[in-house]
């Protein structure tokens, strides 16, 4: 899956959706989006490379990572593990899941890679 842009004041995140594969190759969402601070506020597009090299990383030493969010009971439980060093103030979060419940409500705005 493509990660998704998420632009909250001016902080750009990058929400990494967890996927599964089923035995048939269709990709299927899990309840866990991944969050990260892009290196560049101002970019609107990070670079392949560096959204391999930067975001894929979920180890507490990861400078970019903030944690993840989980959908327990999408539209009545959410939960947000930060990162033990990095975490993203409560607003902040509010504002990420209600984005990311917007593209879980859409599902054509996903783009598969």
């Amino acid at each position: 899956m493509t990660p998704i842009q998420i632009r909250i004041n001016d902080t750009l995140l990058i929400v990494v959706p967890e996927t599964k594969f089923e035995s048939d190759g269709h990709p299927i969402l899990t309840y866990n989006y991944h969050l990260f601070k892009s290196e560049d506020d101002d970019e609107p597009h990070t670079p392949q490379p560096i959204v391999q090299a930067m975001f894929y990383d979920k180890s507490v030493e990861n400078p970019y990572y903030y944690g993840y969010v989980s959908f327990v009971y999408p539209d009545k439980l959410f939960s947000y593990t930060s990162n033990d060093e990095r975490h993203l103030p409560s607003d902040m979060v509010e504002e990420v899941i209600e984005k990311i419940t917007y593209y879980r409500e859409h599902p054509n705005l996903w783009k598969m890679d």
